[in-house]
């Protein structure tokens, strides 16, 4: 019976850590994407230079 209590307490407590754990990585990616925005908008405006992206070996793309 104590063992069965302290699995409870384990699982609710890996339960809490998982949606942290989530909340924190859509928190990580909705801040990327503002980023990445940004760095369009200011690329469209002429404030940031057009860029090279190497996104594979021997390939790439160019970000203007």
């Amino acid at each position: 019976m104590v063992q069965k209590q302290v699995e409870d307490e384990r699982a609710k407590a890996e339960a809490v850590i998982q949606r942290l754990d989530e909340k924190e990585k859509k928190q990580r990616q909705k801040v990327i994407n503002e980023a990445a925005k940004k760095a369009r908008e200011w690329r469209k405006k002429g404030v940031l230079k057009p860029m090279y992206i190497v996104d594979r070996e021997g390939g790439g793309r160019c970000l203007i």
